[in-house]
């Protein structure tokens, strides 16, 4: 002889599976909010390590960075274009390395370590072309920083 239906219809097998989720999350409750706060810190901790990270590079704003290496680019002497060039890469290295840390963060701090590295790959791009090219652009303010409007003041 065989085991008795436990549901007799499609109804109270729909109700039984909502009672036990029900008590499932009950059960858990305490467990999911401790993870979901604790993960919740943790992103915070990193978007502010982040924005540290950033801060140090850039100083208080990304358009006044961003205009004082064009500035110092231009009106440096030929022979010290390339020790400029070499101090951009590593600041558009250091950027890069911070925006693939932020990444996973989806919030304003990838947003601006973004609109720094797209600065510096602009100035980068004028530079390969030449002095002159960075010049004629900064003049026409064809420079990223120049006409974009999320970059930070």
């Amino acid at each position: 002889m065989g085991r008795p239906r436990l549901y007799n219809s499609p109804e109270e097998k729909a109700q039984a599976a909502r009672h036990y989720r029900k008590a499932y999350i009950e059960r858990n409750r305490k467990k999911a909010q401790a993870s979901d706060q604790e993960k919740c810190c943790q992103l915070h901790d990193k978007s502010i390590n982040i924005d540290q990270k950033l801060f140090m590079i850039i100083g208080k704003s990304s358009y006044e960075f961003v205009k004082g290496l064009c500035c110092t680019l231009i009106e440096c002497e030929d022979s010290e274009v390339w020790e400029v060039f070499q101090r951009i890469r590593a600041a558009f290295n250091t950027v890069e390395d911070l925006e693939e840390e932020a990444s996973e963060l989806e919030n304003g701090v990838l947003m601006r370590v973004r609109e720094v590295r797209i600065a510096l790959q602009d100035i980068i791009a004028y530079v390969r072309i030449g002095p002159e090219a960075l010049d004629e652009a900064y003049e026409k303010e064809e420079i990223y920083h120049q006409y974009s409007d999320s970059i930070c003041y």
